[in-house]
């Protein structure tokens, strides 16, 4: 499947009589150009006059280059959502393409995001592809606690069928299991002893039971100390499957 068939559905709210340059030759223009470096849209305009033979040879490109205001005008009254869905598509084919065997994903809170209060820092669920390290989807989620929902709305998004996920154990949820069970893999869980019974579905919980070699270390940084355990496992017998 071609790049550009992935937003042929990309909904366009121009009029017929107005429409002078095709939107997936101005799609197409503007993506290329930001992965080339383009940071702006007189750049973009510039990408285009410089490669319009190479662009060519993708797409038409009957009226030539648009002028930057107009490539602003058109992108501008895209819906950000078809956009979204454009790249996810693109980007759950290329994995696709690669096996996709495991996909992980996890939230972190970016630092110094915050406005006033640190609970408005900006908390991110990125979703990784283990084997390629290609971030397939980035969402914003209303803080850690709020992960759950949005791990559950996120593997509704993403094409997991035959994936082994592999998340916190904070997602050992009977909701993000079940409503996934007939799609995915698997679901991995780095959990601890106390986690209780396997939840049903295709899941899987690793228990983080004492054995095997292991090492214990002490950090010492800023007003926190803390304590490393290490374990090494030679056989893991604590995995359980259905």
């Amino acid at each position: 499947m071609s790049f550009l068939t992935h937003f042929a559905e990309l909904e366009d709210g121009r009029t017929d009589i107005n429409v002078k340059y095709e939107l997936l030759d101005v799609v197409f223009l503007t993506l290329v150009a930001v992965l080339a470096g383009a940071e702006g849209w007189q750049d973009i305009e510039r990408f285009g006059d410089a490669k319009l033979e190479w662009l060519r040879r993708y797409r038409r490109f009957a009226s030539g280059i648009p002028r930057r205001h107009t490539v602003a005008r058109i992108i501008g009254a895209l819906r950000p959502e078809g956009l979204l869905k454009g790249f996810v598509s693109w980007v759950n084919e290329v994995r696709a393409g690669r096996g996709r065997s495991q996909l992980a994903i996890d939230g972190k809170t970016l630092r110094r995001s915050h406005h006033g209060e640190k609970t408005t820092a900006l908390h991110l669920l990125s979703a990784m592809a283990v084997d390629s390290g290609l971030v397939v989807y980035q969402t914003p989620s209303l803080g850690k606690k709020n992960e759950i929902k949005t791990v559950q709305q996120l593997l509704e998004v993403l094409d997991v069928s035959g994936t082994c996920v592999s998340l916190d154990a904070m997602h050992c949820q009977t909701e993000t299991c079940e409503g996934n069970a007939g799609e995915v893999g698997g679901l991995c869980y780095p959990g601890k002893s106390q986690s209780g019974p396997v939840i049903p579905g295709n899941s899987g919980l690793f228990f983080t039971r004492p054995g095997g070699m292991s090492r214990r270390q002490l950090h010492r940084g800023g007003l926190r100390t803390w304590t490393k355990d290490t374990v090494v496992w030679s056989n893991v017998l604590t995995f359980a499957w259905r």
